[in-house]
């Protein structure tokens, strides 16, 4: 009924503004997490959005991706699972520390530059176990071969961080996927 009415929302949470939304805020966290109750109920809901994404923004002969890691900080979640120690640009009070606690999130962004779009097309969190940089190679990878990409060249751009050999050596075997780190852009301004 709030989606049917309120016109003026720009994100689903302004829904909860709605006259007509006679429920909690929390009950928009509540159906996002009831999209899906296991693993291919999830496959079958990261499909279903995928193919909306590729509705309303189609791929084309040349892709560009943006790949990068952002960290997302809460602070006052003592429950959060798999919660780490984040870097966090903390230069306001001279003398704090620059770490944060949350999670780390792998996104890559299909971009369009016609329009300066850039959509979150494959986000992946990282656990506190696992590389940021080895996750991000195996979305790139992933992303590549699946058969939407497969007959496109796909150009991804990334920071110096992934210009080291643990991401290269993984990415390198992909055909259909190219380079251009930050790396490039610093040796040529040089």
């Amino acid at each position: 009924m709030a989606v049917a009415s309120f016109r003026d929302a720009k994100s689903v949470v302004e829904l909860s503004k709605s006259p007509v939304f006679h429920h909690q805020y929390s009950s928009v966290f509540k159906a996002i997490d009831a999209l899906a109750k296991n693993a291919h109920e999830l496959q079958r809901v990261r499909k279903f959005l995928r193919e909306q994404q590729l509705k309303y923004f189609p791929l084309k002969a040349r892709n560009y991706l943006q790949t990068d890691v952002v960290n997302i900080f809460r602070h006052h979640s003592p429950c959060l699972k798999g919660r780490q120690y984040r870097h966090k640009a903390n230069n306001v009070i001279a003398g704090n520390q620059p770490l944060g606690i949350g999670y780390p999130l792998s996104l890559v962004n299909l971009a369009d530059f016609e329009s300066s779009w850039s959509i979150p097309f494959e986000v992946r969190r990282v656990g506190a176990k696992e590389d940021e940089v080895e996750v991000a190679a195996a979305q790139i990878k992933e992303l590549c071969e699946s058969a939407e990409f497969l007959e496109s060249l796909n150009i991804n751009a990334a920071d110096s961080s992934y210009g080291v050999a643990k991401y290269i050596s993984k990415v390198c075997s992909v055909n259909n996927a190219r380079e251009y780190s930050a790396i490039a852009t610093r040796k040529q301004s040089v």
